[in-house]
Parts: structure tokens; C-alpha cells; sequence
């Protein structure tokens, strides 16, 4: 009997494996082998080590949730294999947006999935947000295809955060992809207006961004993607100690085939990084962050278009760099009934632009907090207060003869025209109380907030008062109204280029909002919004900042409907009218609509639709020009502010992705096209050098994007 189980022992052959699941590739802890009467429980990572006798063998892998898998082998074998399991059909899980429990009259939230799976973004939340209710719709392409313009308000008049700290930009040249990596990405919040009194400073929107934390994972995750504009990588590592890392990093590379071409002397290339170190002590969540993107390009100053032979020649070229870097520390910590969070962080933003005689450089240093309490008094009280502060050191060198109009969006100081040298500094922020009542089916909150800048010298009040009823699940009324104030941009008060007595802008918005699931699953969604400005600061290429009034208002529809994993879909509509100074702001939108969907056909195949329209964004033509002896130039003649429009705008996107489930990896490919019919694709206008003839540009209107996704 021993010689015998010698002999087994001697020539049995050893199968290896893990078990993981289809989606997430992570292991299944609880799945058992199976072959006849016997089986093997797999290991805390899913692994298992069987030693059977040479020979042919059919093996059933089972786990709970899962379909049974079925592995066929002939040992011995020289592989170690990686059995991905399918899980079972479950119940479809509807999700209802509107039940999210938000202190904010008006509020959308995206998720990965919804960013990943929509046509037309190449995988980017910013793009995204562009498609949401009350959102501009800017061309493709455009110079100002990256404008986030909220409800009525300039891009400048909203405050974009990632991971509590505010960004000094939110796009790669201000179009090309968001300045942070989608696969890090936990969710993307807007408040388009009348939000509560924790956000400050913005007369516009807010948009917050909230990276994953790296102890969501279960395990070490890691992965690559590219497409035919850039390419990054990703890691997520946590530990059992309450340790954990996550970062991302990606860069174009279109520079490192192409150097030049008619319109560029330098091919744009951009880059951006993220490291999160997470730490878990007892009741406090601390995390430190560092991240940063850079962007850079040359290029001539006039576009070569509409110009001769002779002119193309004196066409002078110009530089742009720009780089920021932010270091900030985030701490959440709970006690019992209290609550508090708060980040802290440094960030430095460097802008540069070179022309041969002349230049640019905005060299802006901040300090910036942010601090949230939150107090549970009773069952039916909340309070939360808190604060946040802004300490701005801005160094700005300007070398010019004349206003650069045509640098209007990559040198605002070059478009100017004004040669200085000068530092400003100025202080920001402000305080909030804001108590939060539940009373039966109604939720009321109680805002106040004060803010102060040392440049503007005052101190400024603005109640906000908003309520949501839920008679039930399917059914929600909401509304609000408040006062929000915001100090001018820090280069807005030079004594040089700007208007050292500049005020507060204030807005008094107030909002309508209702929301029915129909037999809980189909979201109808309707809000009615206005707003009164005054004193709002808006700046023309070649002028000082001026301050204007202004009224916006508007009526947003939406439908949605979601089966997490497998479907969404949702349309918004827009009607609406920004006003500035009694003429058409510069994002004026009558009319916009937005269609999107898509569908996981199966584990494998995902296919995406979106479709895009809206009113042609109004600009101000040039009349006539006048010569400049001095400069031997053309100076331009505008005519009525915004009194012509572009061609309406409509853009078609599709979508089909293909997933590999491999033996340790995952991968997946995805094929957009983009087509935008050749009469609504307008981006700009470009004018001969005496300004006697234009042209309107176009952008290309097909455009396939191919990429590819893997994952550990």
C-alpha cells in the first residue's frame, strides 16, 4: 500500500491555476474544483494547486453567483490557468438618479461607467459635462470646444475642483482631454446654480471631481490605455495595513511623429501625472496627493488660411507653455455624531508665451484650504459649517509694442498689448453656517455665507435658502434662491492692464426643479432657473475688464433611464438666453438638445450613440480696419458685439467596444466615429492681414478614433 501511494506521488502531475471574476478580473475566494465526488476549496487570492495522475481529465469550477465553469485538460501541462468566471443573470438594477439625497436644489453626478461608455468623449468626464442640462454646447475642434459655460455663465465664473483642491485649468489646451486620467476617476458632481452655501466664490457652476480611493480596491490593479491621440498608464495598489497607492500618468505623442505643419511650428503635446498616498489611523481617512499637467505647442499667429504668399512670410510664429503642479493634504475623520474633512494645498501654474519681440510669462503661486464640519444634533437637525481660503502670489512680465488679438485664448496678456512687470497678492475666501432640517417628507436648508478679499476691501453677505419634498420614492420637488458673490480675477486688478476698483460680482439666482420616476425606473426631470447679475467682470481682446449687469434664465427637460452595467440612456433639452450688458453673452444658447446611449450587448460588446444639437454661439464681426504707420499693421474695427451668429451645431458620435477576457488581463478595444455634417461645423473665423476678407473654418467632418484598454 505505501509502494503504491509512493508510486502515485512519484508521477503525478500538478495543474495550477486562479479563478477571477469576468469583469474586474479580481479573484473569487469562495470557488471549488470539482472532479466527480472530490474537490479543492482555491486559496485568499483564488488560487489553486491540484497533483492528479497523468491523464485527461474534465473539471467543474463552481462558485456562488457564478455559472459553472468547464475545464477540459490532458496532464501533464507546462501552463498555470486562469479560469474567468461569468456571473449569473441577475435582476436588472434600476437606477434612479433623482433619489440621490443632495443638499443642492439642482445637482447630476457621472459615474465611470457613464464616462467610459459614451460616444464622442474618447473616454473623458470634461467632455461629458458638456452634454449635460444647462451645459453650452461649443463645436468641436473650436478654440473654444473645452469652455465650460453653466447655466448662462462665462467659463471664468464657475470653480472646477479635483479631489477638493481648485484647478487652474480643466483641459489640455483648453479642448483636448480633461488634465486628469478617467480610469482614477470614483465621480464627477455639478451644481449648475443655486447651490448650498459650502461653495463660494463662483457666480456660475460648480464642478467637483473625486478621484478613487485606493482602499476601495480589493486588490492590486493596473492597466494601459492609448488611442490616436495619447496614450497612459494606471495603478491602484492598496494594503491590508490601511496602506495604499494610486497614480496615473499619460502623454500625447502626435509630437513624437509630426514636427511641424502649415498652421504649427511645434506639434502640441500635453502630459499629466496623479500619486495618492492613502493612509487608514483609526477614525481618520488621510491621503496625500500630488498632481500636475503640462501643455505646449508653436504655432503661427495668424491662421495661414486667408493669407497670400507674401503674407504667410511676415507671419510671425509663436510659443506656448504652460505647466501647473499641486501638492495637497486631505484628512475625513469621524466622531460619533461629528464628522470633518478637509484638504490643504499648495499649487504653482506657469504660463508662457514667445513671440520674437515679444513675451509673456504669469508665474501664480496659491495656498489653498478647505475645511467641513459636520454636525448630527438631532434625528431631524443637521449643521455643517466650515470655510475655505485662497493666498494668491501672481508675477506677471509682459514685453510688447502692440495688442496681439489673435492670442486672445493662449496669451491674454499678449492680447492686451500693455508691457509691464508688476507682483500681485491678494487674499480670498470666506465662511458658511448652514443648518439642515428634516421634517417629514420635506428637507429644508438654512445657508449663510461671508466672503472677503483683500484686493476687493470688503466683506460680503449671502443667504441661500433651498428645499427638497419627497411626497414618495417617485417624486421630488425642489427649489432655492440665494445671493452668490465673486471677487474678481487677481490680473483683473492691475493698475496696469486692469481696474484696481473693481467690486464683488453677484448673482441672485433662484431655481425649480421636479422629478418623476415613472413605475420607478423611467426619470422625467424638469427645472426652470434665472438669474440677475450686476457688476459682472467681461474682457474684450485689447481692453481693460469692465463691469456690466446681466440677466440669464432658462428651462431644462431631461429623461433618463439606467440598468447599472448594462444600459443608460438619457436626452436633455435647453431653452434659454444670457444677457450681458443688454446684448447676447458671448455663450448665448437659445436652443441646445443632447441624446445619448448605450447598451452592454454582452460581457464582450458594448455599442454607444449620441447625438448633438444646438444654436449657432454668437460673435462680433470686424467691419473695417485701420492702418498703424508705427507697426506697419492692420488694427481691426469690431462692429456690434455679438450681433452674428455661427451656423447651428450638430454632431453625430458611435461607439463599439470589444472585450478580451485573457488569462491574466483584461483588454479591450473601442472604435468611435465622429461626423459632423460640413454646414454646422463652423469653429472659427480668420481674416487677411487688412482685415478686407474673411473666412469661416471648418474642422474635419469624419474622424475615427481607435483604442485600445488593458488591465491586470
Amino acid at each position: 500500500m505505501n509502494a503504491l501511494l509512493l508510486l502515485s506521488t512519484l508521477f503525478a502531475a500538478e495543474l495550477t491555476g486562479q479563478v477571477t471574476d469576468e469583469r474586474h478580473t479580481d479573484p473569487i475566494v469562495d470557488a471549488q474544483i470539482w472532479l466527480g465526488e472530490r474537490s479543492w476549496d482555491v486559496d485568499s487570492e483564488g488560487r489553486f494547486q491540484l497533483d492528479l495522475e497523468p491523464g485527461p481529465y474534465r473539471l467543474e469550477i463552481r462558485a456562488d453567483g457564478y455559472n459553472p465553469f468547464f475545464l477540459d485538460v490532458n496532464l501533464p501541462v507546462a501552463e498555470s490557468y486562469r479560469i474567468v468566471m461569468e456571473r449569473e443573470s441577475a435582476p436588472f438594477e434600476v437606477v434612479v438618479e433623482a433619489r440621490r439625497d443632495e443638499p443642492h436644489a439642482a445637482f447630476q453626478v457621472l459615474d465611470r461607467e457613464r464616462v467610459e461608455r459614451t460616444p464622442g468623449t474618447h473616454d473623458d468626464p470634461g467632455r461629458l459635462i458638456q452634454a449635460l442640462g444647462g451645459v453650452a454646447l461649443t463645436p468641436e475642434y473650436s478654440p473654444r470646444s473645452g469652455d465650460i459655460s453653466i447655466r448662462g455663465a462665462a467659463p471664468r465664473d464657475s470653480r472646477f475642483f479635483l479631489d477638493g483642491v481648485e484647478l487652474p485649468y480643466l483641459f489640455h489646451f483648453q479642448q483636448y482631454a480633461s488634465v486628469f486620467h478617467t480610469r482614477l476617476l470614483e465621480d464627477v458632481s455639478i451644481y449648475p446654480s443655486t447651490f448650498g452655501s459650502e461653495y463660494g466664490d463662483a457666480i456660475g457652476g460648480v464642478v467637483e471631481a473625486n478621484s478613487r480611493s485606493p482602499e476601495s480596491a480589493d486588490g492590486l490593479h493596473a492597466g494601459l490605455s492609448g488611442n490616436l491621440i495619447m496614450g497612459g498608464a494606471w495603478v491602484e495598489a492598496p494594503n491590508p495595513d490601511g496602506v495604499g497607492f494610486s497614480g496615473s500618468v499619460r502623454r500625447s505623442y502626435a509630437d513624437l511623429m509630426e514636427h511641424n505643419s502649415e498652421w504649427y511650428t511645434i506639434w502640441p503635446s500635453f502630459s499629466d501625472y496623479l500619486g495618492r498616498l492613502h493612509r487608514q489611523v483609526g477614525r481618520h481617512r488621510l491621503s496625500l496627493t500630488g498632481f500636475g499637467a503640462g501643455d505646449r505647442h508653436g504655432r503661427y499667429v495668424q491662421q495661414p488660411e486667408a493669407l497670400g504668399p507674401l503674407e504667410k512670410e511676415k507671419n510671425p510664429d509663436f510659443v506656448f507653455d504652460r505647466a501647473f503642479q499641486a501638492l495637497s493634504f486631505r484628512h475625513q475623520s469621524e466622531f460619533g455624531s461629528w464628522s470633518a474633512r478637509g484638504t490643504w494645498a499648495m499649487v504653482q501654474d506657469d504660463w508662457k508665451g514667445e513671440l520674437s519681440d515679444a513675451h509673456q510669462q504669469r508665474l501664480e503661486r496659491y495656498l489653498w484650504f478647505r475645511e467641513d464640519l459636520h454636525w448630527k444634533v438631532t434625528p431631524w437637525l443637521d449643521v455643517v459649517a466650515g470655510g475655505q481660503g485662497k493666498a494668491q502670489r501672481v508675477a506677471r512680465d509682459v514685453k510688447t509694442d502692440r495688442a496681439w488679438i489673435a492670442l486672445e485664448e493662449d496669451a491674454p496678456l499678449l492680447a492686451r498689448g500693455v508691457s509691464l512687470e508688476e507682483t500681485l497678492e491678494r487674499i480670498n475666501g470666506g465662511l458658511y453656517v448652514e443648518p439642515r432640517v428634516s421634517w417629514r417628507d420635506w428637507r429644508l436648508f438654512l445657508g449663510s455665507r461671508w466672503s472677503m478679499d483683500t484686493m476687493v476691501g470688503e466683506t460680503v453677505y449671502d443667504p441661500r435658502i433651498g428645499w427638497r419634498w419627497t411626497p414618495d420614492e417617485d417624486w421630488v420637488f425642489r427649489g432655492a434662491f440665494g445671493r452668490y458673490s465673486q471677487a474678481p480675477d487677481v490680473d483683473q486688478f492691475s493698475e496696469a492692464s486692469g481696474d484696481p476698483g473693481l467690486g464683488f460680482s453677484q448673482s441672485e439666482q433662484v431655481s425649480l426643479g421636479l422629478d418623476w420616476a415613472f413605475a420607478g425606473q423611467l426619470e422625467f426631470g424638469i427645472d426652470a432657473w434665472a438669474k440677475r447679475m450686476s457688476n459682472v467682470v467681461v474682457e474684450t481682446a485689447g481692453s481693460p475688464p469692465v463691469a456690466v449687469d446681466g440677466t440669464a434664465w432658462g428651462v431644462e427637460f431631461a429623461t433618463r433611464y439606467r440598468l447599472r452595467d448594462r444600459f443608460f440612456s438619457w436626452l436633455s433639452i435647453n431653452w434659454g438666453e444670457s444677457i450681458r450688458d443688454g446684448k447676447a453673452f458671448d455663450y448665448d444658447q437659445p436652443f441646445a438638445l443632447n441624446f445619448v446611449t448605450s447598451w452592454t450587448v454582452s460581457p464582450m460588446w458594448s455599442l454607444g450613440f449620441r447625438y448633438r444639437y444646438a444654436s449657432g454661439l454668437p460673435y462680433t464681426p470686424i467691419d473695417s480696419a485701420v492702418y498703424d504707420g508705427d507697426s506697419d499693421t492692420y488694427i481691426p474695427v469690431a462692429g456690434a458685439l455679438n450681433s452674428e451668429r455661427f451656423a447651428d451645431y450638430q454632431k453625430i458620435d458611435f461607439r463599439m467596444e470589444r472585450t478580451w477576457s485573457l488569462r491574466q488581463w483584461n483588454l479591450a478595444a473601442y472604435l468611435e466615429l465622429w461626423y459632423v455634417p460640413s454646414a454646422n461645423n463652423t469653429m472659427y473665423v480668420v481674416h487677411s492681414f487688412d482685415y478686407s476678407q474673411q473666412v469661416f473654418v471648418a474642422g474635419p467632418s469624419f474622424v475615427p478614433l481607435v483604442g485600445l484598454r488593458g488591465e491586470l
